[in-house]
């Protein structure tokens, strides 16, 4: 029981350092030195598309607003060319031919 409630208060951080220290320890020292820079490089990756995460969720936003002004403004057209429509065949049945 005990066991169980020590095993259960271990969070998945802690996990992680220790699988971690456990792949540093067994390997070579030449090996181990490199893979503490490749980590601080995976870490920067990590840093640099938590960014691009971001910048493209505000795009998104923004062009979600575009688009739906786009949409309104196809709507007003499509309105205006309706009217127009009915106004230049209005104006084609008055129309009187002029003598000269």
């Amino acid at each position: 029981m005990a066991v169980e409630e020590a095993a259960l208060n271990i969070s998945a951080g802690e996990i992680v350092k220790e699988v971690g220290k456990s792949i540093m320890n067994n390997l070579p020292p030449e090996i181990s030195a490199n893979l503490g820079f490749l980590i601080h490089i995976l870490e920067a990756i990590g840093i640099a598309f938590f960014i691009y995460l971001i910048f493209l969720i505000i795009k998104a936003f923004f062009a979600m607003r575009t688009n739906s002004r786009i949409k309104k403004i196809a709507q007003n057209v499509e309105e205006i060319n309706k009217k127009l429509d009915v106004f230049v065949n209005k104006g084609k049945r008055l129309r009187v031919p002029k003598n000269k």
